[in-house]
């Protein structure tokens, strides 16, 4: 006597909805979807005594712009000693207020000052190896000035 094996197969009625976006709650039999933004889609299947779930979750809508401050290129700024291991000096042409940034790879801000004046220090030693953003804004004026400073 010979045996072949037999294949078994099953489809599955897969149940689909889609509920619009904006945030909310859908409840069908037993099961419940909240939502707060994007769009969710879900679908189950039953498989005997398990019940197989999926859903997804679209992305955050995309955030638009509401102001847009231009700012002018400040002249007649320096900033010395570049690389830099303890203090950095910096010069301006002009004596206005002036609000100085020291930013890092990440974007972290890791030092900030405001100064009237027309020389000012940074006092950079404690900081570790590495390229910074220095970033000097003359609100008054709308003007900036940017320079790449390396930490020793």
């Amino acid at each position: 006597m010979i045996f072949l094996p037999a294949v078994v197969s099953a489809q599955l009625a897969v149940k689909k909805s889609c509920l619009s976006s904006g945030g909310g709650v859908a409840v069908d039999g037993t099961m419940q979807v909240v939502w707060s933004v994007g769009e969710v889609s879900h679908r189950e299947a039953p498989a005997g005594s398990y019940l197989l779930s999926e859903g997804f979750v679209g992305a955050l809508p995309q955030q638009t712009a509401s102001a847009v401050r231009e700012y002018g290129t400040l002249t007649g700024i320096r900033a010395w000693p570049n690389p830099v291991t303890d203090v950095l000096q910096i010069g301006f042409a002009e004596g206005d207020t002036y609000r100085l940034s020291l930013i890092d790879l990440t974007g972290k801000k890791v030092l900030e000052k405001q100064i009237n004046g027309n020389n000012t220090t940074l006092r950079v030693l404690s900081l570790t190896q590495s390229i910074y953003l220095l970033l000097i804004v003359d609100e008054k004026h709308k003007m900036k000035k940017v320079f790449r400073i390396e930490k020793q």
